[in-house]
């Protein structure tokens, strides 16, 4: 609307809509995903890295990226800014934890960017 333009300097803005309060921000903003640099992980084969601090910023926005396609997936209509909590995040979350056998966990993706170069 206009006058959510016109506050532009005054709100935060998630997905399209204008919050004019951190207080009215959070709800939604704590129903997201997020995934961010981390270390103490198990190492990545054939490495010897258990951080992704420096290097993981693309990895760790496609998880995000993923992992909201996912909760959309198994909670049909649900939606971060709908008052609709998802019931599904801890089976999401478990594909990404930084482990090797979560399927889309930063040591799977780092394998795969190994194998194809």
């Amino acid at each position: 609307s206009m006058a959510d333009l016109q506050n532009l300097d005054t709100s935060y803005w998630l997905l399209g809509k204008a919050f004019y309060t951190e207080e009215q921000l959070q709800p939604s903003l704590s129903k997201l995903l997020w995934f961010t640099y981390r270390y103490g992980f198990p190492n990545i084969p054939s490495t010897s890295w258990t951080s992704d601090s420096g290097w993981g910023c693309m990895f760790r926005s496609g998880q995000m990226m993923i992992g909201y396609a996912l909760l959309r997936y198994h909670n049909p209509g649900w939606h971060p800014l709908s008052k609709t909590p998802s019931g599904n995040n801890d089976l999401v979350i478990k594909y990404f934890l930084d482990d090797i056998t979560a399927p889309l966990s930063v040591h799977q993706i780092a394998l795969v960017a190994v194998e194809l170069g």
